[in-house]
């Protein structure tokens, strides 16, 4: 991620790290829920169908020294709180 920092590798506002920052509130669900879980918010229902692919699917992002991992929800995972479009895997 060190190269994010480069000047030969900035464009614009497209750095890795900002999009890593961005994710990070996708992850989140941009606050729309005060719940842990999706599956838990009992207005989830009613924004379900708004939420992009990287609020479905996003399970988790771990930022160490010069790397970040960035991890999909496995489909048990995705079944269980909801996040399929239409009970299928995105």
């Amino acid at each position: 991620m060190h190269t994010s920092y480069w000047d030969q590798y900035k464009s614009g506002d497209q750095r890795m790290v900002s999009f890593l920052c961005e994710l990070v509130h996708e992850l989140n669900v941009h606050g729309r829920s005060g719940y842990g879980t999706l599956a838990n918010d009992p207005d989830y229902p009613s924004y379900k169908a708004e939420l992009n692919v990287y609020e479905r699917t996003l399970g988790s992002i771990t930022f160490c020294k010069s790397i970040a991992f960035v991890r999909k929800k496995e489909a048990d995972e995705m079944e269980r709180d909801g996040s399929y479009a239409e009970g299928r895997p995105p």
